[in-house]
């Protein structure tokens, strides 16, 4: 396992291929709790940003296919902000474990037969990226 990185245009949030895996685990599932109403958006784009997510994927060690956020973005604000509210929600979400996510929730509900966890993950190397990602979308409007 390496590092790769989450980009949007031309900046990069870099993390442990791993960690990146479990930041989808954890969007796609707020991604889920999203409607329309709470979102802001309509049925397709949350569709379609679910989509976006669940098509990340682990190719080889240092190489997480699908993670640039522009290809989700496509220079729409809606987009844009979209993503900010999604992450801000995982960010609460990720804070209600505290320092760490629970070994025994990653065994149960993360392990897919290729990432497979031997100790607790702080929160603090998903909170960070993902606070990191939310400042680059809104400084860089895509619009």
């Amino acid at each position: 396992m390496g590092h790769d990185a989450i980009a949007y245009g031309d900046e990069v949030v870099v993390m442990h291929e791993q960690r990146i895996l479990l930041l989808r685990h954890f969007a796609l599932e707020q991604a889920q709790a999203l409607t329309p109403d709470t979102a802001g958006v309509d049925q397709a784009t949350l569709d379609q940003m679910r989509s976006f997510f669940e098509a990340w994927y682990w190719m080889c060690p240092g190489c997480v296919a699908g993670t640039r956020l522009d290809d989700f973005v496509c220079g729409r604000k809606d987009r844009r902000d979209l993503l900010v509210l999604l992450f801000e929600q995982t960010i609460g979400r990720l804070k209600e474990f505290g320092e760490v996510i629970p070994l025994s929730y990653l065994h149960e509900r993360v392990e897919d037969g290729r990432n497979t966890w031997g100790i607790e993950q702080p929160t603090r190397f998903l909170i960070e990226p993902l606070m990191r990602l939310c400042e680059l979308l809104r400084r860089f409007p895509s619009e």
